[in-house]
This record gives C-alpha cells, sequence and structure tokens, in this order.
C-alpha cells in the first residue's frame, strides 16, 4: 500500500489539530482513498489527533521508561494509539543524533509494536552512496524486518529549500536503497502539489513523508489525489 504520512513538525494547536483531522477524515472516507495516511503531530497532540488514518510520534526514546525528563518512550506512542514512530529524522540527526541512537530508538519501537520509519539523506555536497550506506548499515536494528520498518530517504540539501533530485535520480537512489535493504523506501525533501504526481507516480516510491505543505489540509489533499 502507497503511504503518505504529514509530519506536522512543531507546529499546530488544538484548535488546528481538531479542525484539520475532522477535514481530513471527511475527505478520506468521501473520495475513497487507497492510500496508508499517517498524521505525526507534536507529542501533546497525539490524544487530539484522530480520524480514519494511521498516527505516529515524530520522536521515542530509546528506553521504556525513567529519567529522561521530556522525552517520550516508544510504549507511550503504543498506549496513546500510534502505530508509527519517526526515527532519525534529518533535524534531529543535526541535533547531533546518532546513526546508533537512531537503531536504538527503531529497536524500542519495534518492541513496543510500533513500526519504525527511519529517515537517512545526505547533505549538500555530499556522496549519495557513501553517505546514505552508511547510515543504512548503523541506523537499522536487529529487529528490523519489511513488516516492521520504512525507510525514508530524504535528502537534506532538498528539506525545506523547494529543490527536488530529478525523477529519475530518485528512481535510481531508492532503488539502490530498496535493494540494499529490502524495505519500502518512501520520499520525503520538498513536497508538494506541484511535484506531487511526479514523485509518487516514480518507480520505486512506495510513499511519501510531507513537512510544511501537509499543515495545509487543501495542500494535503492535493498532494494525496496525486498519484495515479
Amino acid at each position: 500500500m502507497f503511504i503518505i504520512a504529514a509530519n506536522w513538525k512543531m507546529n499546530g494547536n488544538v484548535n488546528f489539530a481538531q479542525t484539520y483531522c475532522a477535514e481530513l477524515d471527511k475527505f478520506i472516507n468521501e473520495q475513497g482513498v487507497k492510500s496508508e495516511i499517517i498524521v505525526l503531530p507534536s507529542a501533546p497532540l497525539l490524544t487530539v489527533v484522530k480520524g480514519n488514518f494511521k498516527i505516529g510520534g515524530q520522536n521515542c526514546h530509546y528506553e521504556k521508561s525513567g529519567a529522561f525528563t521530556g522525552e517520550i518512550s516508544a510504549e507511550l506512542l503504543k498506549n496513546l494509539g500510534c502505530d508509527y514512530a519517526l526515527c532519525g529524522h534529518s533535524e534531529r540527526r543535526q541535533m547531533g543524533e546518532s546513526s546508533e541512537l537512531i537503531a536504538a530508538k527503531a529497536e524500542a519501537s519495534h518492541n513496543a509494536g510500533l513500526k519504525a520509519i527511519i529517515c537517512i539523506g545526505e547533505n549538500d555536497g555530499e556522496d549519495f552512496a557513501k553517505t546514505v550506506f552508511a547510515q543504512l548499515d548503523k541506523s537499522l536494528p536487529f529487529t528490523a524486518t519489511a513488516a516492521n520498518t520504512i525507510i525514508a530517504y530524504e535528502p537534506v540539501w532538498a528539506i525545506g529549500t523547494g529543490r527536488t533530485p530529478s525523477t529519475k535520480d530518485i528512481e535510481e537512489r531508492h532503488a539502490e536503497i530498496k535493494t540494499k535493504s529490502g524495505f519500502k523506501v518512501i520520499y520525503g525533501g520538498s513536497v508538494k502539489p506541484e511535484n506531487a504526481a511526479e514523485i509518487s507516480n516514480a518507480a520505486n516510491v512506495d510513499g511519501l513523508l510531507v513537512g510544511g505543505a501537509s499543515l495545509d489540509i487543501e495542500q494535503f489533499k492535493k498532494i494525496i489525489t496525486a498519484r495515479k
């Protein structure tokens, strides 16, 4: 099943979440959307985000519980109704998270019964294969299977910049990642209504990880319906 995930990042409030989810739920039901839609809100909104779609956490800790002020466990995400946990988004890697730490978070997600979306991607000027395959090798825990893990390829230089790789590059890079990992690979990096059709219908693309454009429900609807 094609996957489309909305990463709200640190945006939204209760009123926004309620209005957005009501509209999204109505749209999914009326349009008979076949893709699996996932909403990834900030942690305090997890109990507000409800509808005919999946929800997930933007991050989790590698321990089940303990003296980790400000953190959230995978166990609690599951308890709150999550099906997914985002692990290793480039913004968190830029804050200093290592691939080894991300693997520990993914393992905790698996142990809690969540599917992990593990993000990998190169910075501008970095070699794709050298960077991405090193991240892949170190970010996948031994618990990872095709049933509980999705890879999100997000070239860091494309996030929030409006720049995207060519369709040919996306197809080739996804093919390489899928061959090496054996997992589904979704694309993230400046996905918007204007390029959603081209990217979502490209070979080897199993879904989309949408950032800023997902905050506008009308834009997100267009992205959802872009795949033929």
